[in-house]
């Protein structure tokens, strides 16, 4: 891909990625001052199990699916292509039937007023799941923006309109289930026209096996390789928030879990904004790595963290007077949320000055090095949640993620010095700045 073009796109898509940012912050901001806290609450957690459930689904296939579908473009392998997604979407059926049969086998536990979202919640995660897994493909047959525009731009468009139609449209009581019903069928129309692009683009392949000689059996090992680890790690990554949210619910009221799921929220858009430090260092970064120059990676890795952290640490100083403000937008009941959101920007922080061990994991081809750290991690929350929550309440729950959150990133850190001899933190560029004075 030329330069120019390669630029365009990357500005398209992180100008959508900024606008939905911006559309799902609106969405939360509507159902609030409108619905109120505690219904709220319900949007949140029925929110993060639809993106915990999408995820868990393909069982890694849509996190690998652009690797595998540009090697297999490349090659013009339309078979091999062709049986990723048949596997794929077998797995997506049985994370259907699993997720139907938890649903019967445990709704004497769902709250009342979340029992009515199930049947469209399912549907709705269903739906990005295709979307996740059809999306990764489009990228990998160099087709970036038909690919991510669905999920980072579509999808919080059509979810801010769809409920702020609702609110003044119908009963507060079935603004949730009304709009979860039409975002269904939405999501489920996007899916299947995506899932048409990569059709044509099967088609257009000559449909050879790409000379590779591989079966079917050893081309299910190789997904499953690099899929399985893919999920882990990213659930540990993309989607903490939302298990942080399904952990914590049982010892919270509605009005806590609305103030966390607000937190919860806003720290999700400031990791993302920290995150894009590394995406702009990742150039350099990986044509280190492709070097195996280790000076390099690590002076690279330590520009970034300096600029991570000097960011985090200002975010998380914000946020720590952010109560006012966030009572003005949100409503008085949120003035309590500045501490606990400062507390939890803190793992942030600690997460920068540890720097991005994941992405160099990956870098160096190692990306399932990761995924004892993310279990971990993972346990920790659930156990840090239990111990704290109960006698601490929302800061017991923003400490316990960031105590994870922090765990997380030096059990990555430590993966990183030992697998790699690579010193991934903010340290090393700290000593030489030190030194240098």
């Amino acid at each position: 891909m030329r330069l120019p073009r390669l630029a365009a796109q990357s500005i398209v898509l992180f100008a959508a990625r900024i606008a939905g940012a911006g559309c799902a912050f609106a969405t939360q901001v509507l159902l609030v001052r409108l619905l109120g806290a505690p219904t709220f609450a319900d949007y949140v957690l029925v929110l993060a199990g639809i993106n915990i459930g999408a995820a868990v689904m393909p069982l890694g296939f849509h996190f690998t699916a652009n690797y595998f579908a540009a090697r297999y473009y490349a090659t013009n392998s339309a078979a091999a292509l062709s049986a990723y997604l048949r596997q794929a979407f077998l797995h997506i059926a049985v994370g259907i039937l699993v997720t139907a049969v938890g649903a019967v086998a445990l709704w004497s536990l769902v709250p009342a007023s979340i029992k009515p979202l199930v049947p469209p919640a399912i549907i709705f995660a269903v739906a990005v799941a295709v979307i996740y897994l059809t999306s990764g493909v489009l990228i990998g047959l160099k087709r970036p923006i038909a690919g991510m525009t669905a999920d980072i731009l579509l999808r919080p468009v059509f979810t801010l309109t769809t409920f702020a139609i609702f609110c003044f449209t119908v009963a507060p009581d079935d603004v949730l289930m009304f709009g979860l019903w039409v975002l269904a069928g939405l999501l489920t129309l996007i899916g299947a026209g995506q899932l048409v692009l990569v059709a044509r683009a099967l088609r257009g392949m000559n449909g050879k096996d790409g000379g590779d000689g591989e079966t079917l059996r050893s081309l299910r090992w190789t997904w499953w390789r690099y899929a399985l680890p893919s999920t882990i790690v990213v659930l540990a990554t993309d989607f903490f928030f939302d298990i942080d949210l399904i952990v914590v619910s049982p010892f919270m009221n509605q009005h806590e879990i609305a103030i966390f799921g607000v937190c919860a929220r806003i720290c999700s858009l400031l990791a993302f904004g920290i995150g894009t430090i590394y995406t702009i260092s990742l150039p350099n970064i990986l044509d280190a790595g492709m070097r195996r120059d280790t000076h390099r990676v690590e002076r690279e890795l330590g520009n970034a963290n300096v600029y991570a952290c000097l960011m985090a640490a200002a975010l998380s100083l914000v946020m720590f007077f952010s109560g006012p403000l966030l009572a003005l937008i949100f409503g008085k009941d949120f003035a309590s949320a500045g501490l606990p959101l400062g507390v939890l920007t803190l793992g942030l922080a600690a997460r920068a000055a540890l720097g991005p061990s994941p992405l160099v994991l990956s870098i160096y081809e190692r990306p399932a090095a990761s995924v004892p750290a993310s279990i971990v991690s993972i346990a920790a929350l659930a156990i840090m949640n239990y111990l704290l929550v109960p006698h601490f309440g929302l800061i017991g729950a923003a400490a316990a993620t960031s105590l994870a959150i922090a765990m997380w990133s030096f059990a990555l850190w430590l993966t990183a010095r030992h697998d790699l001899a690579l010193d991934v933190s903010i340290y090393p560029r700290l000593r030489r700045l030190l030194t240098r004075s």
